[in-house]
């Protein structure tokens, strides 16, 4: 789904259980998802289902990705392997990175 005005993004610790469909219901409302989880399977099984697209080991890497589809206009769901208590110092500088909003599209006469 392409949209120009994607602002929103979604941030969740666990992927599992109840967890599982919050990257499917970002997609569906425009919105880029980021989900913190612990177990690789977890992640892989949201991948295989079609519930999320992308998965990083890596917080700068998860970001970049999110930050980009951001400013494409399309939504994206990124599972990142991790613990939220070891992502949360992080918190501040992550937040300015995605608080930014997107780039407008371009405009024709």
């Amino acid at each position: 789904m392409t949209n120009s005005s994607i602002a929103w993004t979604v941030v969740s610790g666990g992927m599992g259980g109840m967890g599982g469909a919050q990257p499917l219901a970002a997609a569906m409302n425009d919105a880029c998802f980021l989900g913190i989880e612990l177990d690789r399977a977890r992640i892989q099984k949201r991948l295989d289902t079609g519930y999320c697209n992308r998965l990083s080991t890596n917080l700068d890497q998860a970001l970049d990705l999110i930050t980009d589809s951001r400013q494409r206009g399309h939504a994206l769901s990124v599972g990142l392997l991790g613990n939220c208590a070891e992502c949360s110092p992080k918190w501040p500088a992550a937040s300015c990175r995605m608080s930014s909003p997107p780039r407008p599209a371009p405009t024709t006469v």
